[in-house]
């Protein structure tokens, strides 16, 4: 199973929606999304920033036995999560940063319009371990964030453009050959082929956003067949 980020705004969330898939699944793999790192006033004396969160969540990642590093999972086929975080060079109209600040419940040690390089530097150290044999083989790797352009996203929101991919991840996308890329947070369902690579947004969302009756989608099914459908 794959959960590429937003698993709920609180330690807590996250800990019971974890657990609660690795129940249910022999391999659960995970990324941070922005509500992840969100920081409530209950958690304030717990976290004194998003970064140390992050961390949190990955020491409960380990020892709820969910995957956080690039993982082999059959033979020549790779999961890779991938962490990212947004800037404003995404908006390829006008880069400039914006005025609306969407996650005011996060907390960064310092500027925040820096954040997704310290991310982005994150996922390096986990690439070097990645086996050389795995760019040969079937790579599925996924992130919170859009990491290319053409993705789908609401021109509704003033600014949202600003606030929802990173341009810069997607090369480490193709250091991996990744065959398919799993995102998430724009909560629209989506699924194109661009320069060889699938992105796939597979939301369920919040309540009454998708249909009651949204279920899995799969993105791998044995037979190399990467063409996502709808899961059964």
């Amino acid at each position: 199973l794959i959960v590429a980020g937003d698993a709920g705004d609180t330690h807590e969330a996250i800990r019971r929606c974890l657990r609660d898939f690795k129940a249910k699944f022999r391999r659960v793999f995970y990324c941070p999304g922005n509500h992840d790192l969100w920081i409530r006033e209950s958690e304030t004396s717990k976290f004194p920033d998003s970064v140390c969160k992050l961390h949190a969540l990955n020491a409960l990642c380990d020892d709820l036995g969910v995957d956080t590093m690039p993982g082999k999972v059959a033979d020549h086929v790779w999961v890779v999560p991938l962490l990212s975080w947004y800037n404003p060079g995404y908006d390829r109209d006008d880069p400039r940063p914006g005025n609306v600040r969407f996650d005011r419940f996060c907390k960064w040690p310092t500027d925040e319009l820096e954040i997704w390089r310290y991310f982005l530097q994150l996922n390096q150290s986990l690439l070097a371990d990645l086996d050389s044999s795995a760019k040969k083989g079937t790579v599925i790797s996924f992130s919170h964030f859009l990491p290319v352009s053409g993705l789908s996203y609401s021109r509704f929101v003033p600014e949202l453009v600003k606030a929802i991919g990173c341009l810069e991840l997607n090369e480490q996308i193709k250091k991996i050959n990744s065959n398919v890329h799993v995102y998430g947070h724009t909560h629209i369902n989506d699924v194109k082929k661009i320069d060889g690579t699938v992105y796939v947004q597979h939301a369920l969302g919040y309540d009454g956003e998708h249909s009651s009756h949204t279920g899995l989608m799969c993105v791998w099914d044995g037979d190399q067949s990467l063409q996502p459908s709808p899961y059964p």
